[in-house]
């Protein structure tokens, strides 16, 4: 005699834990077949980071993940690429875009660098039509809070998630989303890593991605002297003389270091000893750059260098620059050649040395986590327990600013949703 209902539970009720139950809703709706859903949260209340995304906007997707179009060497999952590529190709930004817009009835809006947010800017409007749609129609969806799962046993057919405090539940399937240990204030302290450990789960050492760099004591009387100054550069990263990676984009100077999407896309590469290098003119070479500061102190020999620096940069940053130059008070035609050329060093080549390693605290994704290789990767089942599911954040899978995270986690939804509720 088979069961009415397939009991699902999905340990975090974060973006991927949410976004898992409404696509395990809407897949067993299409088909007709009853479910019972368990969202089991350790905190008081689900989707908490969710609601700190895009700075509360919640940046949800991005035009450029577009089905059909996604290769592997398409870098914007790093070296999780190839393993997003697939689920990508299944379920797109454009998928994601009708999801939310037709299913749940947010209308979104798309601005720079394919970057789509809700028209309202509200990240909470998300939230709510989540928990809203999860909440009508047949199927039974319940979420339990302070629910902090710390054991999952595979018995049989069916699988145990225990709590910390001793409560026992036994589901069909187990959907585990816990996120990874970015943001611990919202309920993302790793716990999944452990909880996968026991069940012979490789876990990569997590760091931060996505993150505010804090440079060195002494680079930091700088960027605190531009504090709030945003500007396009290429950033790299190095370590004993060697370029780690290097990324274009905006930059924005703190009081503590850098940050902006340039910076906290660099940051996952970032490790204390060292350093960050700026070129404020990366379309020239230090040669270029230097004729073309020539031809400029010749059109105005008599402006401070400075103003003359303004054309690359905004006038307070050339103002900050000229003085780790030692030229700040000189006018174009008293500018020495050696002078010249420390400036084309501070302009092309602003080194900025690491006081220690992005913080976990301040990322807003973690690198690192579960090795993909336990993962079927067109299902998202664990290789290790034949009814659990692993999406999100837990995993080892961290992708570019701009809604390409948010995005993974709706992809992969999808994919353990497909094979959750099968056609027969």
């Amino acid at each position: 005699m088979s069961k009415e209902r397939q009991t699902i539970g999905i340990i975090g009720g974060g973006a991927a834990g949410l976004m898992a139950a409404c696509q395990i809703k809407k897949r067993a709706d299409s088909l007709n077949k009853p479910v019972e859903i368990i969202i089991l949260e350790k905190t008081s209340s689900v989707g908490n980071k969710l609601l700190l995304t895009g700075h509360g906007r919640c940046n949800i997707t991005n035009r450029h993940l577009t089905k059909g179009k996604m290769k592997s060497s398409d870098k914007y999952f790093f070296e999780a690429s190839n393993f997003m590529s697939l689920l990508l190709n299944n379920f797109d930004s454009s998928d994601t875009i009708k999801f939310f817009e037709q299913t749940l009835g947010v209308l979104l809006k798309e601005e720079e660098n394919g970057r789509m947010f809700p028209v309202s800017d509200k990240a909470l409007d998300i939230k709510e039509a989540m928990l809203k749609y999860l909440d009508e129609g047949n199927q039974i969806v319940r979420i339990i809070t302070s629910f902090r799962a710390c054991d999952i046993v595979q018995r049989e057919d069916e699988v145990s998630v225990t709590s910390s405090d001793g409560m026992e539940m036994v589901f069909d399937d187990v959907v585990l989303a816990t996120g990874g240990k970015s943001f611990s204030k919202t309920g993302s302290t790793g716990d999944g890593y452990e909880i996968l450990g026991k069940l012979d789960h490789k876990i990569i050492t997590p760091h931060a991605s996505l993150a505010p760099i804090e440079v060195s004591d002494k680079d930091k009387e700088f960027t605190s002297s531009v504090a709030g100054v945003s500007v396009n550069v290429r950033a790299s990263y190095y370590e004993a003389d060697k370029k780690i990676n290097s990324v274009d984009g905006d930059v924005l100077f703190t009081h503590s270091g850098l940050s902006g999407p340039a910076a906290m896309e660099l940051s996952r590469d970032v490790e204390e000893d060292g350093w960050v290098e700026l070129d404020f003119a990366p379309t020239m070479d230090d040669a270029s750059f230097d004729s073309d500061l020539v031809s400029e102190i010749n059109s105005k020999p008599t402006a401070k260098v400075y103003n003359i620096g303004s054309k690359y940069v905004p006038v307070s940053l050339s103002k900050a620059l000229t003085t780790r130059a030692e030229v700040t008070d000189l006018i174009g035609q008293n500018l020495l050649k050696s002078q010249r050329k420390a400036l084309v060093k501070e302009f092309k080549h602003l080194r900025l040395l690491i006081e220690h390693s992005p913080d976990l605290e301040t990322a807003y994704v973690t690198r690192g986590g579960v090795d993909l290789s336990d993962i079927e990767r067109k299902t998202m089942r664990s290789k290790k327990c034949k009814n659990l599911y692993i999406i999100g954040e837990v995993l080892n899978v961290d992708g570019k600013s701009g809604g390409y995270n948010l995005t993974a986690c709706m992809s992969q939804a999808f994919a353990c949703a497909n094979s959750l509720i099968a056609e027969k």
